[in-house]
């Protein structure tokens, strides 16, 4: 039997297989050499996926890296930030259903979100509250409006609540009340999750959450310290210590927290397996490595990335946050056949690499 037609038995009727390069069960299998199409067949008959796709919040960290994973895997869309005069702020209504009335698009991806490190977090609720809610609320509408297919939305695990056991399962979601200090970025975002459910019931609209671990990468913000996330925050720190010869490295919080850190660049790979297979799912999936890391020995690690040589201080400056996060993916594993494929020490060299080459263009 030919590997074509050992690849088309596997997939009648979309039952998954196995890739006869990556070993790997898939839905999507090339007709002429039987490999799946997440391993970028040359031979020119890879299904091409109709180019009407939306990308809301294309220019962050998320978008830019999936802009990069649409064009390994033969994907054109359109990708959306605010706009130079904010032309396309999504909470405005009337800015969404202008913009939604420029394309005629089929698939949404909405990265948009009002986001950033835990003490912007802790002075900004009402904005995170608001910002929030109207993005998604305006999105959703407008994905109604203009009979979109389907919509998926990037969630955050900041929505579990404080004590959640670990590993958290998407079934905790709603067993107990948010970290105080990420409370209102969680709960606004925990609500689109809820309210991307009530217009599946009311309008059919088929829309997929994912919950996604805490991010890092190329095209993370490293120029303000204050509203960084901890990753770019220290990468920077410890940077600019070394080139300053500094003795000494001041962190904030006590470093006796733990964190599950997922590589942007494996986001977006889950997101173009999503678009492929068209993907819908009523519940949300989360999307992390399962492994957990205390942010002391994470700042060690990126100490020694770095070859500083001083020491490390963590002052006990702004709340630690929640105590510990670590994904279940079980569910993206069974759904989907995903799994994150950058470990934390490789995606810290190459997020480290990027900042030091784009270093001026950042600051």
């Amino acid at each position: 039997m030919s590997q074509s037609e050992r690849a088309k038995e596997r997939n009648q009727n979309h039952c998954d297989g196995d890739c006869e390069e990556c070993g790997l069960r898939s839905y999507e299998f090339c007709d002429k050499c039987g490999k799946c199409n997440e391993c970028h067949c040359k031979c020119n008959s890879v299904k091409q996926i109709d180019n009407k796709i939306l990308v809301l919040g294309g220019t962050g960290m998320v978008g830019k890296n999936l802009q990069k994973a649409f064009s390994e895997n033969n994907l054109q869309g359109t990708f959306i930030g605010r706009g130079i005069n904010q032309e396309f702020d999504l909470r405005d209504w009337q800015k969404t259903d202008n913009l939604f009335n420029q394309f005629d698009t089929k698939t949404v991806i909405l990265l948009s979100a009002t986001v950033g490190g835990i003490k912007f977090n802790i002075d900004n609720p009402a904005r995170l509250i608001k910002d929030n809610l109207l993005i998604g609320l305006n999105v959703l509408d407008a994905c109604v409006k203009y009979n979109v297919d389907n919509l998926y939305i990037t969630s955050t695990c900041c929505s579990y609540p404080k004590y959640c056991p670990i590993p958290f399962k998407e079934t905790d979601l709603w067993q107990g009340e948010e970290e105080y200090s990420n409370s209102f970025y969680g709960v606004a975002k925990k609500a689109i999750i809820k309210a991307s459910q009530a217009y599946r019931k009311q309008y059919g609209l088929k829309t997929t959450c994912f919950i996604l671990a805490n991010l890092y990468g190329a095209f993370d913000h490293f120029e303000t310290l204050e509203n960084s996330h901890v990753i770019p925050a220290l990468i920077r720190k410890f940077e600019e210590a070394r080139e300053q010869n500094l003795p000494e490295v001041k962190c904030w919080g006590t470093g006796e927290i733990s964190r599950d850190f997922l590589f942007a660049e494996d986001v977006s790979n889950v997101l173009v397996k999503a678009i492929k297979s068209q993907f819908d799912y009523d519940e949300p999936i989360n999307l992390g490595t399962g492994v957990e890391i205390f942010i002391k020995d994470l700042a060690e690690q990126i100490k020694e990335l770095t070859v500083y040589q001083g020491t490390i201080n963590f002052t006990g400056e702004i709340s630690n946050g929640q105590p510990k996060r670590c994904l279940d993916t079980s569910r993206a594993k069974s759904l989907m056949n995903w799994q994150y494929k950058t470990n934390l020490r490789e995606g810290l060299i190459k997020t480290i690499d990027w900042y030091r080459k784009n270093l001026e263009e950042e600051l």
